[in-house]
């Protein structure tokens, strides 16, 4: 029974290894694996599905790598790179493998190092964000989108997750429920006048229907790349694709490229700004505790300090963009 199994170990492929590693593993995500099974599908096992496990060598992985970068998508070549590497390991844990092949692979070889963005809109351009915006020839929920997470510092990801019984219109809040958080915490928003407004915008819009971003092509929501993609899209200097937006510089701000997670890194700085605590502001936006004894015994629950902290932010945002829309 020992020979047999060594003898079927000798014949593993790597697609054999993906499936066994999907099933235990991947299946316990968040999404349930769906898209690292996706990014796997798409961009590894074509390339090494057919190979036996023992094969794959250093240059075999790195030529996946290769070609995601020369696509300039450096981000998804770094994440396709932790996942064969997850992968093999899960190999060598079931003694499948000896050898891991990405163990002499450096992660910062795949695209250079991870550099920690720190962009953040000043108030100028939140003002003429409110101008372009109104001309960036956009649907309307994907302009409410950008303002509802500002004006509340949640995660794009979120708020496009976010079902309609999820508020209450009359109370003014917003409950993330654990299963949509990074984090695997609930979370409860406070909504400013400036987020409730916007919010009741969208309701006029999405109300009808379970969400709040329903998508227009399949059940369910909206696929959070595709608000990124629109406003990614509008920050070209040049069109080097048909399909791109026609408004190519139409949400160029004078600071440089800005994307989504840049407006919740905004909100939280504005919070700072005016006055709120650092320490409630990290509550605002759902992060975790560091410290493991402050995160053990320190209960309080800040609720009354973050929704002062979320009015501080929306009285300000109101006044930034209140003439804007209004001779808009």
């Amino acid at each position: 029974a020992i020979q047999r199994l060594v003898e079927k170990n000798e014949r593993v492929t790597v697609n054999d290894l993906f499936e066994r590693w999907a099933s235990i593993d991947l299946i316990k995500r968040k999404d349930g694996g769906i898209e690292a099974c996706r990014m796997m599908k798409k961009d590894v096992l074509p390339s090494l599905g057919l190979f036996n496990i023992k094969e794959v060598q250093k240059v075999h992985i790195t030529e996946i790598t290769d070609r995601l970068l020369q696509r300039g998508v450096n981000r998804m070549a770094k994440v396709v790179f932790s996942l064969i590497r997850q992968m093999f390991r899960f190999a060598i844990t079931r003694g499948l493998l000896e050898i891991d092949p990405t163990a002499l692979i450096p992660k910062k070889s795949i695209g250079g190092a991870n550099v920690e963005r720190d962009r953040v809109l000043d108030d100028n351009e939140i003002q003429l964000l409110c101008q372009k915006l109104a001309a960036a020839n956009m649907v309307d929920t994907t302009v409410l989108a950008v303002w509802i997470v500002l004006g509340t510092c949640c995660r794009i990801g979120e708020i496009i997750q976010a079902r309609w019984d999820h508020f209450d219109l009359q109370r003014g809040t917003w409950r993330i429920p654990r299963e949509n958080s990074k984090n695997g915490r609930e979370h409860l928003i406070s909504l400013s006048p400036f987020a409730l407004d916007h919010v009741h915008r969208l309701h006029a819009i999405t109300g009808l229907g379970e969400w709040c971003f329903p998508s227009s092509r399949k059940a369910g929501h909206v696929d959070p790349k595709t608000i990124t993609k629109q406003l990614v899209d509008r920050q070209r200097t040049s069109d080097g694709h048909s399909n791109r937006a026609k408004n190519l510089d139409a949400l160029v701000l004078p600071r440089g490229i800005w994307k989504s997670h840049d407006l919740r890194r905004t909100g939280m700085t504005l919070m700072v700004a005016l006055g709120v605590l650092p320490e409630v502001a990290d509550r605002c936006l759902n992060h975790t505790e560091e410290n493991k004894v402050k995160r053990t015994y320190q209960r309080y629950t800040y609720e009354k300090e973050m929704k002062q902290a979320w009015e501080k932010l929306g009285e300000h945002l109101k006044k930034l963009t209140y003439n804007e829309k209004k001779n808009g």
